[in-house]
C-alpha cells in the first residue's frame, strides 16, 4: 500500500488532501494525558490541510498544549455522549473546513501522517468510503439486537460523501449504543460497506509496524501509554534505517521489562517471540 520510507515534513506539506482528525475529549486526567502526549507527537508537526479537533463539552478545562486544536460541541461528557458529540462536530467541520476525509479517532491512538496521506489521497471523495480496523458485535452484545460489523473507535475513516451522510444518523434512536457501534449500524443499514483497514497494536505484545494507526493503550499503565507515544514518535520519524531498527530493539527490551515487572509472563513471552527489528 505504502512504502518504508518516512516523509520528511516538508514533503507532507506538499500533500493536496485535507484531512480532519476528530478525537473526543473529557474532563478525565488520563484524558488530558493521553491528548497532550498524541499533540506533542504524531500532531507536533502537521501539514497544510490536516487539522485536529479535539471534542470538548463546553466549559471543560484544556491542558494549554491542546487549546488551540479544540473545538466546543454541545453537551455533557460521557461515554454515551461520544455519538453526539461527533456529529455535531462533523457537521461543523464539513460547513467551515469542507475537508475530504474525516478520521474519527481517539486519545490513545499514534496516527501515523505520511502513511494516512499516502493512503487517502487516491480515494475518490465522491464515493461512499467508510473504514477502519474491522470489529463485530452480537446482539447479546448491543441494545440494538442484531449482529453489527463496525470500525472499531480508534480510527473511523471517512470520506466527505460518507461524512454528509453520516449527518442523517437518528442520534435519538441510539440511546444507550456505544458511538463506533451506531456509526457502523447505520452504514449497514444503508448499504455502505467497511473498509477493513490494517491497526498495529503495541497492547503488550505486538512490535511496531509500518500502518496507518498504531494503538499505544497500556490497560495496566496510563503512564506507560504516554511513555509509548514519546518512543514511537522518535522511532516513526527516524529516517536511518540502522538507527530506526536499534531504537525499535530497545523499545521492545523496555516493554519486556514493563511486562515482567507486571508479572505478565505470559505477555512477555509473545513479545520475545514476536519482535521483529522495525527498518
Amino acid at each position: 500500500m505504502v512504502d518504508d520510507c518516512i516523509s520528511s515534513p516538508t514533503d507532507l506539506r506538499m500533500a493536496q488532501v485535507k484531512i480532519a482528525f476528530l478525537i473526543p475529549f473529557s474532563a478525565k486526567f488520563q484524558h488530558h494525558q493521553n491528548a497532550v502526549a498524541q499533540a506533542k507527537s504524531c500532531f507536533s508537526e502537521l501539514p497544510d490541510g490536516v487539522t485536529v479537533h479535539y471534542l470538548v463539552a463546553e466549559g471543560t478545562s484544556l491542558p494549554d498544549e491542546i487549546r488551540d486544536k479544540s473545538l466546543a460541541t454541545p453537551g455533557a461528557d460521557g461515554y454515551f455522549q461520544v455519538l453526539k458529540k461527533t456529529m455535531t462536530a462533523i457537521d461543523m467541520v464539513l460547513r467551515d473546513r469542507q475537508p475530504d476525509f474525516i478520521v474519527r479517532g481517539n486519545s490513545s491512538n499514534y496516527y501515523q501522517i505520511p502513511r494516512i496521506i499516502d493512503f487517502l489521497r487516491v480515494l475518490d471523495c465522491e464515493e461512499y468510503f467508510y473504514g477502519g480496523r474491522k470489529t463485530s458485535v452480537t446482539d447479546e452484545m448491543t441494545p440494538l439486537e442484531r449482529d453489527v460489523t463496525y470500525a472499531g473507535g480508534s480510527g473511523i475513516y471517512l470520506n466527505r460523501a460518507a461524512a454528509a451522510m453520516l449527518l442523517s444518523l437518528p442520534v435519538g434512536a441510539y440511546a444507550g449504543v456505544v458511538d463506533d457501534v451506531a456509526i457502523g449500524d447505520y452504514f449497514q443499514k444503508n448499504g455502505v460497506s467497511l473498509v477493513d483497514l490494517e491497526r498495529n497494536d503495541v497492547t503488550d505484545y505486538e512490535p511496531i509496524k509500518f500502518c496507518l494507526q498504531t494503538r499505544v493503550k497500556s490497560w495496566e499503565s496510563n503512564g506507560r501509554t504516554v511513555k509509548r507515544f514519546e518512543i514511537l514518535d522518535v522511532i516513526l520519524k527516524e529516517r536511518r534505517h540502522l538507527v530506526r531498527a536499534m531504537r525499535s530493539y530497545f523499545f521492545f527490551v523496555s516493554e519486556l521489562l514493563f511486562l515482567l515487572r507486571k508479572k505478565r509472563l505470559d505477555a512477555s513471552v509473545r513479545v520475545s517471540y514476536r519482535f521483529r527489528p522495525l527498518w
